[in-house]
């Protein structure tokens, strides 16, 4: 639209920074220090009803295939007991840690991570953790978006470099079987992994390099100057 634009840095380049290995993530947590997969189903309890079905039975087809894994799922602030009441069973039989410590920590616990689409999948890729993209939402409100959006992708960390770092598993095709197949080809294929890795690795520089709140004001101070 020839608007002139100065891009000034995403915050949260400042706000998520690798502080602890797997290990002294995983004490935190109390958990095992084994292979652990992270299970995000979001955090709007719309999300859990919709997302957290499909990660569980995902979870049995990856457990069926890796019996020695340990799954540990996040409860965000905004999401009750309740929401979770109707999994329990489901998520007492596939021995799930749902912990309410601190979200970066959880992440840096994990070798991979199933994700629901949203602000939490740039946060892991900002931390270098391997992952997948879960999305599905209600029917009528798709049919509405896929008409009005037009990009290629959902998650950012495919958005931002513009191509699939990250795979999407997006409404009728979030198939627990396929979701289940591209975990364990990232647990399994170590060369995939670590290119996966390397790709969210640059993800960083991408987004400017961090000081973004000083980026603004500096703009903003050099704008009124010019004024």
């Amino acid at each position: 639209a020839d608007v002139p634009v100065t891009f000034t840095g995403h915050p949260l380049t400042d706000e998520v920074v690798a502080d602890k290995s797997k290990q002294q993530a995983r004490d935190q947590l109390k958990i095992e220090n084994k292979t652990t997969m992270g299970l995000f189903p979001g955090s709007r309890s719309g999300e859990i009803k919709r997302v957290l079905p499909i990660l569980l039975e995902a979870a049995k087809l990856i457990r069926q295939k890796k019996p020695e894994l340990q799954f540990v799922l996040p409860q965000a602030s905004t999401i009750s007991s309740d929401d979770l009441a109707e999994f329990s069973e489901t998520m007492e039989q596939l021995a799930i840690k749902v912990t309410d410590q601190p979200f970066y920590d959880v992440i840096q616990s994990c070798d991979v991570i199933l994700c629901a689409s949203g602000t939490a999948v740039l946060e892991i890729g900002l931390l270098e953790v391997p992952m997948v993209i879960v999305h599905r939402i209600a029917a009528f409100s798709y049919f509405i978006l896929s008409r009005l959006v037009s990009i290629k992708h959902l998650g950012l960390v495919n958005i931002i470099p513009g191509k699939e770092i990250v795979k999407e598993f997006i409404q009728q095709d979030a198939r627990p079987p396929d979701i289940a197949g591209e975990a364990l080809r990232l647990l399994d294929d170590t060369s995939y992994y670590d290119s996966m890795k390397h790709e969210l690795s640059l993800i960083r520089q991408q987004l400017g390099g961090g000081e973004g709140s000083k980026n603004v004001a500096k703009l903003a101070y050099t704008m009124l100057n010019q004024a």
